[in-house]
């Protein structure tokens, strides 16, 4: 055991990969941290269930409510997992990131950034975002730049939010762009916009390539025109 996530991600093993870095904690850290291939990074908060060779178990100690708190960023990489964290970035940087990761998946966090995107993925594929919540973002709320594969966008909560800087116009709520073969699926998540000067809530690019998009069940809500649109396809 680690007395904080910063002291895990010091260890070398947790540099080598191919591990889970369990987060039993309920308090908060300030730091930036990047996950090593093959990394799942997971709070006791949520419900968390592992892959095993009996099939999929439900991890010890997981489903308390406890939801640790990073003062900071998280990056990506492949085939990594980030799940169960209020991240809190100020510094003008992205809370999530990556640049040309594989097999992302994000749940479960609820994020604010008065500054940059809440998640940003560039030159990504096959990507996962299920059951967050974005708040007091910026920039656009989930950005994806010029990717492919599987992008899985479904059941988020996107919302603007005053913040100590004042109330966050966001660009757009999702934001995707892809350049090669793409199934995109954006189902049930609940778009609000409270501010005037929000673009919109779901846009997306279809630069090249096969493009399978479905758009279900969302929900896009936008006070006194304070959106440009719902949704643009293009």
């Amino acid at each position: 055991p680690y007395e904080t996530l910063t002291k895990a991600f010091d260890d070398p093993r947790t540099q080598a990969g191919d591990l889970i870095v369990f987060d039993h904690r309920g308090t908060s850290e300030t730091g930036d941290f990047t996950l090593a291939p093959g990394t799942q990074v997971m709070s006791s908060g949520p419900a968390q269930f592992i892959n095993t060779q009996f099939g999929q178990q439900l991890l010890p100690g997981s489903n308390t409510g406890l939801f640790p708190q990073i003062n900071g960023s998280f990056t990506m990489n492949d085939r990594t997992l980030l799940s169960g964290f209020r991240i809190v970035t100020i510094d003008e940087s992205p809370s999530i990131r990556a640049d040309g990761a594989q097999q992302i998946t994000i749940t479960h966090n609820t994020i604010t950034n008065d500054a940059n995107n809440g998640i940003f993925l560039k030159n990504a594929r096959d990507i996962f975002i299920r059951n967050n919540t974005l708040q007091a973002i910026d920039d656009d709320m989930i950005e994806i730049v010029t990717s492919s594969g599987q992008i899985v966008i479904a059941d988020n909560t996107l919302r603007s939010l005053a913040s100590d800087a004042g109330p966050a116009v966001f660009g757009d709520a999702i934001s995707i762009s892809v350049n090669d073969d793409a199934q995109i699926d954006i189902d049930r998540n609940t778009i609000t916009s409270e501010v005037q000067g929000s673009d919109y809530g779901i846009n997306i690019t279809a630069n090249a390539g096969d493009i399978t998009t479905r758009i279900r069940d969302n929900i896009i809500t936008g006070f006194d025109f304070s959106l440009a649109g719902g949704i643009k396809y293009q």
